[in-house]
């Protein structure tokens, strides 16, 4: 049960530090129009909390959940008192197979929607410098893997708008920033913050894209 104590412990430890970034990124940086810079910091703060965590902070930290579960010592009145404070090995079970559930139900939610795509794409037409037709013409256009996904009406309608708004997001690689936030809410979606930093990157996504619309 110490690996599980330890995993759970370094999921509490990167959920604090991605709620600080946040933090800082909604009351400081949030509607500024430094739309590059503010990606880049919401980039930066996954990285931080999951890709470059210290290994010896993780170590400090289940060692600490560790030692909690042995029981801590109050003190009161110059009196000191053992308090048993055993968390029991089902409990530890429970919460990681609740956890579990809810990854695999991020995931089979994120393999849906990436099926969908899959789906679209081979249903269209491509029509050339990444450009793929869909005959449905209820699908708002989007862009994807390096190809804009437009129905022909709506590409006739206002084409030109649309097609530079969406070939900004293809160059710039948005849909790369979505999947890594994609993954992280996979691996916690426990955590409303993972939830909000998706919606603040969809949000930046869209000012770079509008920016070179106008």
């Amino acid at each position: 049960m110490a690996s599980l104590s330890q995993f759970i412990a370094y999921l509490v430890y990167s959920g604090i530090i991605l709620t600080c970034f946040y933090a800082v990124y909604r009351f400081f940086l949030r509607g500024k129009t430094h739309h590059g810079f503010n990606r880049a910091y919401l980039l930066c703060s996954y990285a931080v909390a999951f890709g470059f965590l210290p290994v010896s902070k993780l170590a400090a930290w289940a060692s600490s959940v560790m030692a909690a579960r042995r029981g801590w010592v109050s003190i009161e009145g110059g009196a000191s008192s053992s308090v048993a404070g055993e968390i029991p090995d089902w409990a530890i079970s429970g919460i990681a197979g609740l956890y579990l559930c809810g990854v695999a139900v991020m995931a089979a939610v994120t393999l849906a929607g990436l099926y969908r795509i899959i789906k679209i794409r081979r249903n269209g037409v491509k029509a050339g410098d990444g450009i793929v037709i869909v005959d449905d013409q209820r699908v708002a256009p989007f862009s994807w893997g390096g190809c804009v996904y437009v129905s022909e009406s709506a590409r006739s309608e206002n084409g030109g708008a649309v097609m530079v708004h969406e070939n900004a997001h293809r160059r710039l690689r948005h849909w790369v920033d979505t999947m890594i936030a994609q993954a992280v809410i996979v691996a916690n979606w426990f955590n409303p913050v993972a939830w909000m930093m998706l919606r603040e990157l969809k949000d930046v996504h869209e000012y770079q894209a509008d920016a070179a619309v106008a």
